[in-house]
């Protein structure tokens, strides 16, 4: 059996979406899910700080300049 035939059995029967919401979870809850929400609380304030208006976009225009600096 290939990994690739474990993987695509587990997600047959459940298991791997089971596994990827409690590790989301797991991460949302702890410490460092803590921080990167911190973060990006920050990050996001900066941003409308330096450019209120951002809050006036469009949704898909705000999501293109907000993923554009993100990926800086």
């Amino acid at each position: 059996m290939q990994p690739e035939d474990i993987v695509l059995q587990l997600k047959k029967n459940g298991t791997f979406d089971d596994l990827r919401k409690h590790l989301l979870t797991e991460f949302q809850n702890g410490e460092e899910g803590q921080k990167f929400l911190n973060k990006l609380k920050l990050f996001m304030e900066d941003m409308i700080a330096n450019d209120p208006t951002l809050i006036e976009k469009e949704s898909s225009s705000f999501h293109e300049i907000v993923s554009a600096e993100l990926e800086r």
